[in-house]
């Protein structure tokens, strides 16, 4: 399977969409050399095998003496620990001071997972985290405004003017999802109106929207999901896609659901093709997986 909708790592990379290299993880993007992606992971496998024998403090100050930390892997918030708030405070504040998109995503990862309680310094900063210029940025921020039912938090990004129609499903799925997830929350807290706010919430959290907002949502739903199924019926698709499936939790909010692109049956032809397969080259395995993924988003969002 091929883990293809979403990151593995939370930096983002340029062009078409997610690529993944054999161990299941994001490739580093188009720029990088392959020296670089291998500094990379190993410094990411090295935070993880590491980090469970440091304290939060410990973990904070080895993060805040790196040159460059790299984009974090998506396990890096089950190896975090809680730490002095304002220790967290200023890492934040670092991370938005060196304008160095890496150190943002490591510090709010930490700040997301570690179970750190944010001070007032800190959420500062989160604020400004909101309207950064990069999405894998916001999006974190978002995870975290959803998830701290900090009213606060909640009326910064509900004042930011942020619109789910404004971005690209193939690139930015992360912020669609958190920042779906924020919008729920702004509205359950009585922030926003509830009126239409499936506009601003992806698909597949309209389940999740319903049980959190109500009577009205839950019929906005069914709405919805009727016309999307009645034109669904009219649609000649003059291709067959690859197989996908999606996992979504059972948390609440629920994290981000990964998809899985399935092989093509036909693809896997036999022992030949699989010792072609195993010497493949990273960039051969790259542009074979690209194109199962792409074929697959083509058929989805045309």
């Amino acid at each position: 399977m091929l883990d293809g909708a979403a990151q593995r790592r939370h930096g983002p990379r340029g062009g078409g969409g997610p690529s993944q290299n054999r161990c299941g993880h994001q490739q580093a993007a188009p720029k990088d050399t392959p020296e670089s992606n291998v500094s990379w992971i190993t410094t990411q496998y090295a935070i993880l095998i590491g980090f469970p024998h440091l304290g939060g403090n410990a973990q904070l100050d080895y993060l805040m003496g790196l040159a460059s930390p790299g984009s974090p892997l998506i396990k890096f918030g089950e190896v975090v620990k809680p730490a002095n708030p304002d220790k967290l405070a200023a890492a934040l504040q670092q991370a938005l001071e060196s304008q160095d998109e890496n150190r943002a995503l490591a510090a709010l990862s930490f700040a997301r997972h570690s179970g750190t309680p944010l001070n007032d310094e800190a959420r500062a900063s989160i604020e400004a985290f909101i309207e950064h210029p990069r999405s894998a940025v916001r999006a974190i921020a978002f995870d975290i405004v959803a998830h701290t039912e900090d009213q606060e938090l909640l009326r910064t990004f509900i004042a930011s003017d942020w619109r789910m129609s404004r971005l690209d499903p193939r690139n930015e799925s992360f912020e669609r999802w958190y920042g779906s997830l924020a919008f729920i929350e702004a509205a359950h807290h009585g922030l926003t109106s509830t009126t239409n706010i499936l506009d601003n919430v992806v698909p597949e959290l309209f389940g999740y929207a319903g049980v959190r907002l109500g009577e009205d949502t839950q019929r906005d739903v069914a709405a919805r999901v009727h016309a999307a199924v009645a034109r669904a019926l009219a649609i000649d698709i003059p291709l067959t896609p690859p197989l996908v499936t999606q996992r979504i939790s059972n948390s609440s909010p629920p994290a981000f659901g990964f998809f899985d692109v399935i092989e093509p049956e036909e693809d896997k032809g036999g022992m030949e093709a699989f010792v072609k397969r195993m010497n493949e080259t990273d960039e051969e395995f790259d542009a074979r997986h690209r194109s199962y993924w792409e074929s697959s988003v083509a058929s989805i969002n045309p």
